[in-house]
């Protein structure tokens, strides 16, 4: 039979069929009760379909090419030139109907045993029954399940036919004579002719089948075959073997042949479905359910898997439940490789994929996380890049163990370390796998195996279909909340997964990936973000720089914010910033070299969080600065994330307690950071949160440093400062200009009470700490630390100008060598006139602590603190001596005595003598104007509130001598005498 079937010299397909007639003939011929003339029809039945319908689904030919076909079917065919996949299994093949006829065998459609089947399930236009193949594989395709559509005989014929493609030794031989070529340069093929057990030749041959050319008539041979062959697991040797026993304790099937009382399925998809549905049942419960299946069986699950992955049609159940949901969103992609599988994941979480087809997509999203070379266009794709950077493992065991975010995780490393440029197809699969993996969930067996509980708890169904959004934005909304309870958050394992998958999809270089925020930005992103993002990977950053816009509505800000968290703790997911700053990071920062670490050898904990914190502090580092491009990159970044607390990981996981305590009604744009300022400069709040209060301390010195990080402040002062102040903010770090020129203009007709409420508050901050005013700390650096360093002052502003200030009166009054330098000088009156000018009235204590400590009963009994400013506050007490206490007076005569040696510290004596010194004191120097101001040829001129104060200052001098610089300049030789 063997050397009669390959001396017609058919075609792969008919070659099947003419066997499985030929084998089904000879055992028909020794049934006992069957007369010869039905032998020799069933023989001659089973022979038809390998005649005949093996060939599967080859592309159209027109009339005249069957006919020369079918001419000479004796002669070899020429390999054919045809796509990789059939495109229509319907249409009569090579060696078709007239060399049936010429074998003398029938049609199936001529067995009395499948007539009615055939007459219901196959008799229409689209299927051409003198084809045995289109027959075959409408009755597989009559229903979803086989078994309970056809007629109890029909399926045992179909049984029959199908079982001896693979069982028979003939089938062997013809296997051996067209992969001959393959089985002696492919290895593993060439083991493959040692098998001898039923079904496990086929078995072995198709697990090297992605070894050899896919023209080739090995391939072709063997791909027709396995179409049969897999819509059975009884069919598959190693398969019955391996897993067995499971399938019967599952319950998924039987290992007996169909007969008339069977209803349990014998389909190879609807086993596998069965034990698929199992194991994810299993998972939720099991920290890995695969593992508790035994290795052997869990291959052969995994091998079906990559086999049937790759065309629809070989995957039942796939294709039973999404065969309208194809026509509806892949009607025209072309089946194989993984395409059709791919294009309905795409469209996975689209309203109108119906719910089975929908669940079946999840299954096998699971299967496909678990072993990536279920991605078959992936790997097609990819198949360059995989090789050339070690992304794939070796063999096929290994593979099976291997997850498919981590082969998209290594080509993502190599696509950012290596200077080698990826293929466009390549890169557009990357793309498609990134954008499925944040659809779908079970791609990443990490989520599934970690994150159970915690989508059970947290992401309902129902309140992902409220929401708008997937599991995957669920999980990342949550893991960006505030929890009070640890038993509130989610499990560290899932956080873990989590931050992977936004590794894997890298949202920040391609914000396609991500439809749930593009569904939720649609209008900003087409909108103002088409036209000022010059690239994908710029789109993130200009929608946070419209963050607290009028048109930034709420699920957007909620989506952009879930992505920025996870951003904010791995630097590497901002594609221009990793661009810029990676030689820095690595430098300066202890980052890793590559994107992703693969190999950690000596086990080194992963920098990433802390890789930021170094370049936000090495951006304003004047000392070592990082690279032009780097540092401008870093300020952007970490201007963009100051909006909320909790996109700058340091102050938000520092200060959770903090946050807790004084900022709980505090939760609008920028509330939440002026809240912890406001608090975080007391001795209770330092004591108490010293990590928090270090972290604040931080960053309140580079906002200091650079205005454009308080965007609250930036947006409510623009009037201000687009009239005053606008040639400071073109300066990429301002170092502290723009806050001085806003607090000169605090009276300019453009400053709102929003405006003037922000100003005051980051005065408010200078004014407890000199740090936080970059320009007096880089100045009167030396000087504090000459004469200012010990722990009375620390950083307290008012004590540091205190001290200062009596530097510069010892030197200027009582002739001491010690003296200020020049820069310091300008900058210590600045910040006196700051305090003096201070308006925030139930902050006046903040302004000099030690002053209001000591006069506290006097402010209250005078009613001096209704003043308008402080230095009102202070010249209320100052006009009323007679009534302040001995530590009153002493605070108060501080602040005479360093007036009095520089008149320009007495703010309240230049604003209300301003036309006079004008008129009458242009010869004199401004910090003597007094001495001008009290000659008596020109204190009798003086009227008004002038007057009134210039009487004070005069009464004062009297009483201490220390108040008249001028007498003790005059008189120095004397007092040293």
């Amino acid at each position: 039979m063997m050397k009669s079937c390959i001396r017609k010299s058919l075609g792969a397909s008919v070659l099947i069929f003419c066997l499985i007639g030929g084998v089904m003939a000879q055992q028909r011929a020794h049934q006992d009760g069957r007369n010869d003339q039905d032998d020799r029809g069933r023989g001659a039945q089973a022979q038809a379909p390998r005649n005949q319908g093996g060939e599967q689904a080859p592309p159209p030919v027109d009339q005249g090419r069957q006919q020369a076909q079918q001419a000479n079917a004796r002669d070899p065919p020429p390999a054919p030139a045809q796509p990789q996949r059939p495109a229509d299994p319907n249409r009569p093949v090579a060696g078709g109907p007239s060399q049936e006829k010429d074998d003398g065998q029938p049609h199936i459609i001529n067995y009395p045993q499948c007539k009615e089947d055939i007459a219901k399930h196959c008799n229409r236009e689209d299927i051409n029954l003198q084809s045995d193949m289109a027959v075959l594989e409408c009755l597989q395709d009559a229903a979803q399940i086989e078994a309970e559509a056809l007629s109890s005989p029909c399926e045992h014929l179909v049984w029959e036919f199908k079982v001896n493609l693979t069982s028979d030794a003939r089938f062997q031989r013809a296997a051996e004579e067209f992969c001959k070529e393959e089985m002696i340069s492919v290895p593993a093929m060439g083991k493959c002719s040692s098998e001898s057990k039923s079904g496990y030749l086929l078995s072995c041959l198709l697990e090297s089948i992605t070894l050899i050319p896919k023209e080739s008539r090995c391939y072709k041979f063997l791909f027709r075959t396995e179409r049969l062959a897999f819509s059975d697991f009884r069919l598959v040797g190693p398969f019955v073997r391996a897993c067995g026993n499971l399938v019967q304790k599952f319950e998924c099937g039987s290992l007996n042949p169909p007969d008339a009382a069977s209803k349990t399925p014998h389909s190879q998809g609807a086993t596998l479905e069965c034990m698929i549905q199992k194991i994810i049942e299993s998972s939720k419960k099991a920290k890995d359910a695969m593992q508790d299946i035994d290795t052997e069986c869990r291959h052969e699950i995994m091998r079906i898997a990559e086999l049937q992955s790759e065309d629809f049609h070989l995957d039942r159940p796939l294709f039973f439940a999404c065969r309208s949901d194809r026509e509806v969103f892949c009607k025209g992609v072309q089946s194989g490789e993984g395409r059709i599988f791919e294009c309905l994941m795409q469209h996975r979480n689209d309203q109108q994929m119906t719910a089975n087809c929908t669940q079946v997509l999840g299954e096998r999203a699971q299967l496909m996380g678990q072993n990536y070379r279920l991605s078959h266009p992936l790997l097609d794709g990819c198949k360059n890049e995989l090789k050339a950077h070690g992304c794939a493992p070796q063999g096929a065991e290994a593979a099976e163990h291997f997850h498919l975010s981590w082969v998209l995780l290594c080509l993502e490393n190599a696509a950012h370390s290596s200077s080698q440029q990826f293929g466009d197809s390549c890169k557009h699969e990357m793309i498609t796998h990134r954008q499925m993996m944040m659809s779908e969930h079970r791609l990443s067996p990490e989520i599934v195996l970690t994150c159970a509980q915690d989508i059970d708890r947290f992401c309902s169904k129902e309140g992902l279909l409220i929401e708008n959004m997937g599991t995957i934005h669920c999980l990342m909304k949550k893991a960006s909340e505030r929890v009070r309870k640890e038993s509130d958050a989610l499990q560290s394992q899932c956080l873990q997964a989590i931050n992977t998958i936004v590794k894997i999809a890298d949202i920040g270089s391609n914000y396609k990936v991500d439809k749930v925020l593009y569904a939720s930005c649609r209008n900003l992103i087409d909108g103002k973000c088409s036209r000022d993002a010059g690239s994908e990977s710029e789109t993130l950053t200009c929608l946070m720089k419209h963050l607290d816009d009028h048109d930034m509505t709420d699920q957007c800000e909620q989506r952009l914010l879930e992505i920025q968290y996870f951003m904010a703790r791995d630097w590497t997911l901002d594609p221009e910033l990793y661009r810029a700053c990676h030689a820095d990071a690595v430098a300066k920062c202890k980052a890793f070299d590559n994107w992703h670490q693969q190999a950690n050898d000596k086990k080194i904990p992963d920098p990433g969080p802390q890789v930021l914190a170094c370049l936000y502090r090495s951006a304003y580092d004047e000392q070592e600065p990082l690279q032009r491009d780097c540092a401008k990159h870093v300020r952007r970044v970490l201007r963009t994330r100051a909006v909320r607390v909790q996109l700058i990981p340091e102050i938000e996981e520092s200060c959770r307690d903090a946050l807790s305590e004084f900022c709980s009604t505090k939760t609008a744009a920028g509330e939440e950071m002026q809240c912890l300022q406001d608090n975080f400069e007391t001795e209770d709040f330092q004591s108490r949160y010293k990590q928090c209060y270090a972290e604040l301390k931080k960053f309140t010195e580079y906002e200091s440093k650079d205005v454009k990080l308080n965007r609250a402040l930036s947006k409510a002062c623009r009037p201000v400062i687009d009239v005053h102040c606008n040639e400071f903010m073109n300066e990429e770090i301002d170092n502290g200009d723009v806050m001085e020129c806003l607090l000169e203009n605090k009276q300019a007709q453009e400053m709102s009470a929003k405006c003037r409420s922000y100003v005051n508050h980051f005065e408010l901050i200078s004014l407890r700490d000199y740090n936080f005013n970059p320009k007096f700390k880089q100045a009167c650096a030396k000087d504090i630390e000459n004469h200012c360093n010990d722990h009375q002052h620390r950083q307290d502003q008012a004590a540091v100008v205190r001290c200062l200030s009596q530097v510069m009166f010892e030197h200027r009054v009582l002739g001491d060598t010690a003296e200020l330098s020049k820069d310091c000088r300008k900058q210590l009156k600045l910040a006196y006139l700051e305090q003096e000018q201070f308006d925030e009235k139930d902050k006046m204590d903040a302004v000099d602590p030690m002053l209001f400590k000591s006069c506290r009963s006097e402010l209250d009994k005078l009613g001096c603190k209704s003043e308008k400013t402080f230095e009102d506050m202070v010249e209320c007490l100052r006009s009323q001596p007679e009534f302040l206490g001995p530590e009153c007076k002493a605070a108060i005569f501080e602040r005479e005595k360093f007036q009095a040696a520089d008149n320009e510290l007495d703010d309240e004596l230049q604003q209300s003598c301003k036309s006079q010194i004008k008129n009458y004191c242009e010869g004199y120097e401004k910090d003597r104007v007094l001495e001008c101001l009290t000659m008596t040829k020109i204190a009798r001129t003086l009227k008004g509130k002038c007057r009134k104060v210039v009487m004070e200052r005069m009464k004062e001098a009297v009483k201490d001598v220390r108040l008249q610089p001028g007498l003790l300049h005059a008189c120095e030789a004397e007092i040293k005498r």
